[in-house]
């Protein structure tokens, strides 16, 4: 798929780019801070910190027209000339980056991956600046991709220099290296490796073009009590399948499966994540323009029984430059989605409606359609 294309070839230059540039003698440099408090646009509702594998709230679903009223702003972060660092800007032929990954904690507390200085930057709920973790001194460059799992944070390093490092890291909440995964060859960034993903019982699964394989270790136990080599949650498992192109890319979760149609025939389903209760959210990408490569990614919430109960879009228009891992879902249910722009850094908390229009007049709409019962309660 051409969406799949560009997104793997934008990581291959992101990482060897840095790889090229970063060195452990960095660390002497990486003294910044961000000297300004982020400031709250709007004050976030967040609900109590909630243990793992109990049902988690879900997000609230939206009446009436979602014109110009997509997400809300939880966080605006100073970032560019002042706050966390950009690099390209206002270079030609050399493309923008800057923070590229993010994640929430249990405790709600915010977390950025800042691939210029090689840091992991940490703020409160309320925005206020914590604490940094200096990757260097822990061994670890070039963070592409976090998720959390109980009380502790996975971070997907890729550094292309000698000695090369392809690994999956495990932090404590405090940011102390608990260990790390190597991932062998054969699952690489010339394989399509894109992310990772952690399922409900602790299983790691490598994203390889929208693919999720279980990452190959054997020399370590997971939590996973699973002998399945698909994701899993609640007692189902979920995976998208092959399609060729001209087919509509489908999606399995438990018994049901969710198809799509697609604009041009470039795009893709993939799970964003599955919760204990059943529930889950699946983003869909459709290149809806395929002269400027125009994208309308969305963000679907399904019940437990595979009946859609919302969908909210991603402003993928409004965005200062790519980021790898920007979607992520809050220990309150919500999602919440990592926007750049040029002054500073946005958290966004989507909007979930019962149905949105097209993004363009012509395009298809996003939708799935799932063979659940139209009569299914959904959970």
């Amino acid at each position: 798929m051409l969406k799949k294309t560009l997104i793997f070839l934008t990581m291959l230059v992101i990482a060897m780019l840095f790889s090229a540039c970063q060195s452990p003698s960095s660390a002497l440099e990486a003294t910044s801070t961000v000297q300004e408090i982020a400031t709250i646009t709007q004050t976030p509702t967040i609900a109590p910190a909630t243990p793992t594998f109990t049902i988690i709230p879900s997000p609230e679903i939206f009446s009436g027209e979602a014109t110009g009223n997509l997400y809300e702003t939880v966080l605006s972060i100073p970032a560019g000339k002042t706050g966390l660092p950009y690099r390209g800007v206002g270079i030609p032929g050399m493309e923008i980056t800057g923070p590229n990954a993010f994640a929430i904690l249990t405790d709600e507390r915010y977390v950025i991956a800042d691939l210029i200085d090689n840091r992991l930057w940490i703020f409160s709920p309320a925005g206020e600046q914590l604490k940094t973790i200096d990757l260097y001194k822990l061994g670890i460059m070039n963070v592409s991709d976090m998720q959390v799992y109980k009380d502790e944070l996975y971070v997907l390093e890729i550094y292309l220099n000698p000695p090369l490092h392809y690994r999956i890291n495990r932090l404590s909440l405090e940011g102390d290296l608990i260990g790390y995964y190597d991932i062998p060859e054969g699952y690489h960034q010339e394989n399509g490796l894109m992310g990772f993903m952690i399922d409900c019982s602790g299983k790691i699964f490598l994203d390889l073009e929208g693919r999720l394989h279980p990452l190959p270790i054997t020399d370590v136990v997971l939590t996973s009590s699973s002998s399945e080599d698909n994701y899993e949650c609640n007692g189902k498992t979920y995976y998208v399948h092959d399609t060729k192109r001209g087919e509509k890319p489908k999606l399995t979760a438990g018994s049901y499966t969710l198809e799509t149609s697609l604009t041009f025939g470039f795009g893709s389903l993939s799970l964003l994540k599955a919760l204990p209760d059943g529930s889950f959210f699946v983003v869909r990408s459709d290149v809806v323009n395929d002269q400027v490569i125009q994208v309308d990614d969305t963000v679907h919430y399904f019940s437990a029984g595979g009946v859609q109960l919302g969908i909210a879009r991603v402003p993928v228009d409004e965005r200062y430059y790519y980021v790898m891992r920007n979607l992520t879902v809050g220990p309150d249910g919500n999602v919440y989605c990592l926007l750049p722009k040029p002054d500073s850094l946005k958290i966004l908390r989507l909007k979930f409606y019962p149905s949105l229009e097209p993004l363009l007049p012509g395009v298809e709409p996003p939708m799935l359609a799932s063979d659940a019962p139209l009569t299914n309660p959904g959970y």
